[in-house]
């Protein structure tokens, strides 16, 4: 079995849909991070994450800065990480698009 092969696995398991631009996907998270972080005006609410998806699904990968949406909350894209090899994972570390 090849790491695509473990990778699909882990998505059909573990589903999760995200959208860049007008184009959702589906990926797997595999870690969530959620708290309130200190604001103009009070405490907002603050979430990061770790997105792993197919680098096959995408024909060009996003900008560092824009914004993904994942199970309906907005993101901003901090780092963008591939596997060297076979490039079959890419993996999308985000930030709560609030901060």
């Amino acid at each position: 079995m090849s790491y695509a092969d473990d990778l699909a696995e882990m998505i059909t398991d573990l589903p999760v849909n995200y959208t860049i631009g007008a184009t959702t996907y589906t990926g797997a998270v595999n870690e969530i991070t959620k708290g309130q972080d200190a604001g103009d005006g009070g405490f907002l609410d603050d979430f990061d994450l770790t997105l792993i998806g197919k680098k096959a699904d995408h024909s060009s990968l996003p900008a560092i800065g824009s914004k993904m949406t994942v199970d309906s909350q907005s993101y901003r894209i901090e780092r963008i990480t591939t596997t060297p090899g076979d490039g079959a994972e890419v993996r999308f570390d985000l930030m709560s698009a609030d901060r």
